[in-house]
């Protein structure tokens, strides 16, 4: 995948940006283990970049998106 710095940062990212919005309910229900295995591809396939906002899913999918790098022990 394309990577870009982002912002001022020295951090490169991804350029394909992998939005929670969908995964923590209130759009129709996607399990736990769908959520994680949503992450788990994106993340496999080079995503680095996970969007997330507390007014999405009362704050849902920021939370799988912690469990989802806690497990996975991916570099935050």
């Amino acid at each position: 995948m394309k990577t870009r710095i982002f912002g001022r940062s020295v951090r490169a990212v991804g350029e394909v940006v992998l939005g929670a919005c969908h995964l923590g309910a209130g759009w129709g229900d996607v399990s736990y283990a769908d959520a994680l295995a949503t992450l788990r591809a994106g993340y496999e396939a080079g995503t680095t970049l996970f969007h997330t906002a507390g007014v999405y899913c009362m704050g849902l999918g920021g939370t799988l998106i912690v469990r989802f790098l806690r497990e996975t022990e991916a570099p935050v």
